[in-house]
């Protein structure tokens, strides 16, 4: 497979590890799924279409377990699906206005929620930035009806 700018997808980079591997890895070191794409921030749900050839682990992400296996997670780390979709939710938006937020298409918002994807750190530390400037600006209208009562 050749991506539209010439170069090859990950999948086809050396590095990336099997299927085999991957679970063999996991087994040897004693870790559950949960446990094993907790040291890389990915769902378990990912590790499983890892595991079950459905998906392939960049290398990157292969080098980072394998060096958290011996010195702990690397920083930083990469935002939980679930912690997307708690924020999200508790800053009462859609997936439709936080995509639209960060600038990104609602299908990457979807993928990061689902943990079919991953956002990476810079992004998460834009859209928290980007919330904490919405919440701030709430607060000032707060005040002002408060200081106008």
């Amino acid at each position: 497979m050749i991506r539209s700018r010439g170069r090859p997808a990950y999948s086809e980079l050396a590095g990336c590890p099997s299927p085999q591997a991957v679970k063999a890895a996991r087994v040897l070191a004693n870790l559950s799924r949960e446990e094993a794409s907790a040291l890389v921030s990915v769902s378990s749900r990912t590790w499983t279409r890892w595991e079950n050839g459905e998906g392939k682990m960049h290398p990157d992400v292969w080098t980072a377990w394998l060096a958290a296996l011996v010195d702990g997670p690397i920083a930083p780390p990469l935002p939980m699906a679930s912690h997307i979709r708690e924020l999200r939710e508790a800053a009462g938006l859609t997936q439709e206005a936080a995509a639209r937020m960060l600038g990104v298409s609602v299908a990457s918002w979807y993928g990061w929620e689902s943990g079919r994807s991953t956002m990476r750190p810079a992004q998460f530390k834009q859209w928290c930035n980007d919330l904490e400037a919405q919440l701030e600006n709430r607060l000032k209208d707060v005040r002002a009806l408060i200081a106008t009562a």
